[in-house]
């Protein structure tokens, strides 16, 4: 919710064409959080906000067909939604896919050290 708030107030450029489209779904992600809507029965509540820089996925795991669908679905979703940051993880939260389950959020250091995964700062120049 935080990340919504802030796109529609702070950061409105990354919004500005689909912010009728961003109210909407804010409006439906608080109900589901307070109760008042429920998929499944249940309130929405992410265990984690992914800040996702690079997105590993096991290809051969029983819930990946689960994954590719939450990833077909925020890429769908962002048709009508110029971002994804609160789109992905109710995507992952709707089909259960959630870290204490399926999915891991890695500090992006702990890829730095562990996998030697090669970080290159891209925001340079950028706002």
């Amino acid at each position: 919710m935080t990340e919504v708030s802030s796109m529609l107030t702070e950061r409105v450029q990354y919004v500005a064409s689909s912010k009728e489209n961003v109210l909407k779904w804010k409006d439906v992600l608080q109900k589901m959080h307070v109760g008042k809507l429920t998929h499944g029965g249940r309130k929405y509540a992410p265990p984690n906000y992914y800040e996702t820089n690079v997105i590993f996925r096991n290809l051969k795991h029983k819930q990946a067909g689960k994954v590719r669908d939450a990833f077909e679905k925020t890429y769908l979703k962002c048709q009508d939604i110029q971002r994804d940051q609160f789109l992905l993880p109710f995507f992952l939260w709707q089909d259960r896919l959630t870290p204490n389950h399926s999915t891991e959020a890695i500090p992006m250091e702990r890829l730095v050290e562990e996998v030697g995964y090669c970080m290159v700062d891209t925001r340079v120049g950028r706002n």
